[in-house]
């Protein structure tokens, strides 16, 4: 239960954070009126973002052997 919670606060306060970002009105996520360039800059940050989350997260629980780090050939 307590990885849940630790694995959902992260998420929760990178994509708060990410969806907050507001670039001097040139990039942003607006209800119903962001365009197709934040759009694409706000999808290539949270791809970005997912795989820093993972890796920590595993990290931090000392899971070693996974698919995960052999896949991505992590040391």
């Amino acid at each position: 239960m307590l990885v849940f919670v630790v694995m959902g606060f992260m998420v929760y306060m990178s994509n708060y954070g990410l969806f907050r970002l507001k670039l001097a009105n040139v990039y942003g996520l607006y209800k119903k009126e962001s365009d197709g360039a934040s759009l694409m800059f706000a999808t290539v940050n949270f791809s970005r973002i997912g795989v820093a989350i993972v890796l920590n997260f595993l990290d931090m629980m000392k899971m070693d052997n996974n698919i995960f780090d052999h896949v991505m050939q992590t040391p």
